[in-house]
């Protein structure tokens, strides 16, 4: 048996033999409630606190780094702002502006500065920068009439001291007024409340539940893990047979009182034998894609999002993932058979503020049961499936439909990819399906790379205005993935991490344009927000954002898209001269389609 896999007691073997199964198991139990509760000792901090604070009061966090954002791990603290935009930033330190970018996606309006001693600081969904970063961002945006951004300045040409105030805070790229902190060295994002932030935590951890997953049925078992619920018991027992793999539901509470984030560090204990996910720090060029493998992310639990896998497959260790398995071997799998009928796991979470809580399940061996796995992935395959799998890189194409791609690495772990052909789907909103769909699943398998999906354009169709779209779910719809042609192959495709319901469709209508009313009155203080907004209503493709704008007496202006609340934003820097005005508003999807309404207004 690999190392990795967990001996059901190893080191109690013989004491355990001596005693009786249950007898040991109670002797197990108790020793773990009597050992300290904290594993280990908070880690060292690796830059020191900043001399000045961001906020005029005290900070509070609703969002803590490690936790799951998409399809990357949150490489930073969301810091609360009471719900409002425009609380001033103060700088921490003396730094210099290496990057400034404006967006309507992302981080929004980011800035991102650099201290003496190495550390970028990301400050992002900012609603306005300070001067003179203010200006020689909307010198840009206005020459091009370009409001996306992505700017380096030169080196020295903007510097602040600590406490100057460096911008507002806002809710650009995202939902919710915060301001999203990030603290780097080189492409290492580093958790924040171990490089210079500190904030207020009161709150324990808590353990919600454990599920394990059955590893010798790899089908079967989506429908079929054993779920393990706490509540206020501290020790529960259950009975399985075969390899399993341990999921862990733990939650940390968030400034405002909810327990939905990760704690700093979750680990599972069996005998000898550990694994544990931590928190300390991740690499922007390599780890961020093992966040859809760390997390369960609905492939086995209701809440995926909070639930952590300990564990991880012979070729591939996720970088938060430490286990006392040797590297290159498996880790985090329980195994319950004949010769290790039992297993006590020791389970606990810890915070950086020195929180912690424990829990425990025991397991015994339910007897034999386990069938052939490959004979029963086999017989569940549908007809006129085609599967994918292993490491390597692979291509499927199917035909009348097109073809797919996974590159090398695509799979954490080697798992069936199975593509299914399907018969048109439905009118969707401005959307008109365009031939046969394709089925790629799970739906729920991570993926570390994109996948190329092609599917072939009907015979005397020209592609103008098709693209490829993806349906995951009914809360989400149909998601515009690419429209790359390819007149050879006759297909048209895109790459995407995400697997489901793949067709063409035609986007038929061009967005629909509201003017919202222009305010007559002028505020700056503290900085302008006086604004032109126009809502725009798209169910097709979505909105270009570089190819929406405005054109105020005739001269193109950068339009900001706000895809949260779907409107389009002129908010300039110095706004127009007293007296009245001309405005049109230019729309176009990401399938070309455009629309132009005009207006006038008038300021006093």
């Amino acid at each position: 048996m690999p190392r990795a896999q967990w001996a059901a007691c190893r080191p109690w073997g013989s004491a355990a033999r001596a005693l009786g199964r249950s007898l040991g198991a109670v002797m197990f139990v108790a020793l773990a409630f009597a050992l300290p509760v904290r594993v280990h000792a908070a880690p060292a901090p690796v830059f020191p606190e900043f001399p000045v604070p961001l906020f005029d009061t005290p900070i509070q966090a609703n969002g803590y780094f490690g936790d799951h954002r998409s399809t990357h791990f949150h490489a930073g603290l969301d810091l609360a702002t009471g719900g409002v935009v425009g609380r001033a930033i103060h700088a921490p330190a003396d730094a210099e502006l290496k990057r400034v970018r404006a967006s309507g996606v992302g981080y929004g309006r980011s800035l991102y500065y650099e201290t003496a001693d190495g550390r970028l600081l990301v400050f992002g969904h900012l609603d306005a920068f300070a001067e003179p970063v203010a200006s020689y961002v909307a010198a840009i945006q206005d020459s091009g009439g370009a409001y996306d951004q992505d700017l380096w300045p030169v080196a020295g040409r903007f510097r602040v001291k600590a406490g100057e105030v460096i911008g507002w805070t806002g809710r650009s790229g995202t939902r919710g007024p915060h301001l999203h902190v990030e603290i780097r060295r080189g492409d290492m994002a580093i958790n924040p409340l171990l490089s210079g932030y500190t904030v207020e935590d009161h709150s324990t951890p808590r353990i919600e539940r454990v599920t394990l997953v059955p590893l010798d049925l790899p089908n079967a078992s989506r429908s079929a893990p054993i779920v393990l619920e706490f509540g206020a018991r501290d020790t529960l027992a259950a009975s399985a047979a075969g390899r399993l793999r341990v999921i862990v539901e733990a939650l940390d509470a968030e400034s405002d009182g909810s327990y939905d984030v990760a704690p700093w560090r979750t680990q599972v204990t069996n005998g000898s034998e550990w694994v544990r996910c931590e928190f300390d720090s991740v690499s922007w060029a390599t780890d961020m894609a093992q966040s859809d493998f760390v997390y369960d992310r609905g492939r086995y639990t209701a809440r995926g999002k909070v639930s952590l896998l300990l564990g991880a497959p012979e070729a591939m260790r996720p970088a938060v993932i430490a286990s006392s398995a040797p590297a290159g071997s498996e880790a985090g799998v329980v195994v319950l058979d004949a010769q290790h009928p039992l297993a006590v796991l020791v389970i606990d979470a810890e915070d950086l503020a020195g929180h912690a809580a424990r829990k425990v399940v025991q397991l015994r061996w339910s007897g034999p049961g386990a069938r052939d796995a490959a004979a029963t992935a086999a017989a569940q395959l549908p007809p006129r499936a085609i599967v994918l799998s292993g490491a390597g890189a692979a291509r499927a194409t199917v035909p009348g439909y097109g073809h797919v791609e996974m590159p090398a690495g695509t799979l954490f772990e080697p798992t069936n990819v199975v593509l299914l052909e399907r018969a048109a789907v439905q009118p969707a909103g401005d959307l008109a399906p365009v031939g046969r769909a394709l089925e790629i699943g799970p739906v729920s398998t991570p993926l570390a790379k994109a996948i190329e999906v092609a599917l072939r354009l009907p015979a005397g169709l020209k592609p103008a205005g098709v693209g490829l779209y993806l349906f995951r779910d009914a809360r989400d719809g149909w998601e515009y993935i690419g429209a790359t042609h390819d007149a050879t192959a006759g297909t048209i495709g895109g790459g995407t991490r995400h697997l489901g319901l793949f067709s063409l469709m035609r986007d038929t209508r061009a967005p629909r344009i509201t003017l919202a009313a222009i305010p007559r009155a002028i505020h700056t203080a503290p900085y302008p927000r006086w604004a032109i907004e126009a809502p725009l209503a798209d169910q097709g493709s979505g909105v270009d954002a570089r190819e929406s704008y405005f054109i105020v007496d005739g001269r193109r202006c950068p339009g900001e898209w706000d895809s949260v609340i779907e409107t389009l934003r002129w908010r300039p820097l110095r706004a127009p001269s007293r007296g009245s005005h001309t405005v049109a508003v230019v729309a176009t999807d990401r399938a070309g389609n455009a629309r132009r309404t005009s207006g006038v207004f008038v300021l006093n």
